[in-house]
């Protein structure tokens, strides 16, 4: 799962703050999600934070992590 906080309103990093407090709570019952944080500038010049969470066994990790952040890249 991946989410994109939209910084449009100005309140992007208001949601990134709760969804890292999501993430702080289900990892806690759930030990196996990981989870990389990743923030780009916008061609509008935005900044914008995005995570993408995953099964940390999966053994296509780094894979998986790399398109996110080449997928991230293209805004």
């Amino acid at each position: 799962m991946f989410y994109v906080c939209d910084p449009d309103d100005e309140k992007g990093d208001k949601r990134h703050k709760v969804f890292e407090y999501w993430y702080s709570k289900a990892v806690e019952l759930h030990e196996f999600i990981a989870k990389y944080n990743y923030t780009v500038k916008s061609e509008n010049g935005y900044t914008v934070n995005s995570s993408i969470l995953y099964n940390k066994d999966n053994y296509l990790e780094h894979f998986i992590i790399q398109q996110f952040k080449e997928e991230m890249d293209i805004l």
